[in-house]
């Protein structure tokens, strides 16, 4: 299926994206499978697609232009994944090296370690004596630990880690020294990301003087489980959800005046016609009930999407305020089987 979505595309414009996907990182790869479905997408929806098309005002190239057949309209596309920034996944890999130092640590028979990363580094740890360093500290804290967890933080080149040395009653050696790991706790507010990724792309091309469209991928997995793929998409182009409260009356719920599209009680950002939200790059999600795609359709644009995009399932404002027209799936339109994962025969 991937192999006929890629013949689709120009032979130079595949090598580039097959190169870039098998050379790069996983970011890259995931950026590389978003690119191919927004390219079949624009294809099945009738458009004529050039990839990375010149403007006359810009060096920038978009990732689209797409034509519709025997008529003048045409749209610009750009596809965006929200993943976490590239410092932070050179950070965790540097961190990996550390964990799975500490994780070969030979520890006495029955102990086993806690592990919470404390504070990174922009350096790599020297791991030379990493490991040497737990195992005389478990060695030397072993009887204590039978009778309390015994815990402890080092400083690896800037790399704080608190240890805790556990015992139990087996007799044996751990095989891998670390049983518990404190995870990374932050705020997961995905209409915020969403917002923060529309407003990096918003003027990135200036006047286009034609619709334009942005589609933000997730590659987090994490982004969409708060909550609905509309009421993300709402809190993000109109605002986060508030409660207004006057002294003597009962708390209304209202918007912040912060939103994409609409902030500070009037219209803005009217370039970008419309925002598609992809919310998975996992290719065996596409039938997922939880990760459906979703287009949303600025009122207010410049430039108005033509009408062959709301064949999507879409989010648009009527009379009565917002609502979603249940229309195409992404995977219908990308004529991906039924059951998917095929079921094994």
């Amino acid at each position: 299926m991937v192999n006929a979505w890629l013949s689709a595309l120009p032979a130079p414009d595949q090598q580039e994206l097959i190169a870039r996907m098998r050379r790069g990182s996983d970011r890259e790869f995931d950026s590389g499978i978003v690119e191919l479905v927004v390219h079949t997408l624009l294809v099945r929806l009738g458009f004529e697609v050039e990839v990375h098309p010149q403007l006359s005002h810009t060096s920038r190239r978009p990732d689209f232009l797409a034509k519709l057949a025997d008529t003048d309209q045409h749209i610009f596309v750009e596809v965006t994944t929200m993943n976490p920034p590239e410092r932070t996944t050179a950070e965790r890999n540097r961190e990996d090296m550390l964990f799975e130092t500490i994780n070969r640590a030979r520890l006495p028979a029955g102990c086993y370690l806690g592990y919470e990363l404390i504070e990174g580094s922009p350096r790599s740890p020297a791991l030379r004596r990493v490991a040497s360093t737990v195992e005389q500290w478990a060695q030397r804290n072993n009887q204590l630990a039978r009778k309390a967890i015994v815990s402890e933080v080092f400083d690896f080149d800037g790399w704080t880690v608190e240890l805790q040395l556990i015992a139990g009653e087996s007799k044996k050696v751990a095989s891998r020294a670390i049983g518990l790991m404190g995870t990374e706790a932050r705020w997961i507010a995905p209409h915020l990301d969403l917002r923060s990724a529309l407003e990096r792309k918003a003027r990135r091309y200036g006047e286009l003087n034609a619709p334009y469209l942005i589609v933000a991928a997730e590659a987090r997995e994490d982004m969409w489980n708060t909550g609905s793929s509309s009421e993300t998409m709402l809190d993000a182009l109109l605002g986060d959800r508030v409660f207004r409260v006057v002294k003597g009356r009962r708390p209304t719920p209202g918007r912040a005046r912060n939103g994409f599209w609409f902030a500070r009680g009037a219209p803005c950002n009217q370039n970008v016609s419309g925002v598609l939200t992809i919310p998975t790059s996992q290719l065996w999600a596409l039938r997922s009930t939880h990760h459906q795609a979703l287009l949303a359709i600025n009122p207010w644009a410049q430039h108005l999407l033509p009408d062959e995009f709301r064949r999507l399932r879409n989010i648009g404002r009527t009379d009565d305020g917002w609502s979603v027209q249940e229309n195409n799936l992404l995977a219908d339109l990308l004529d991906v089987p039924e059951p998917w994962p095929p079921e094994e025969q």
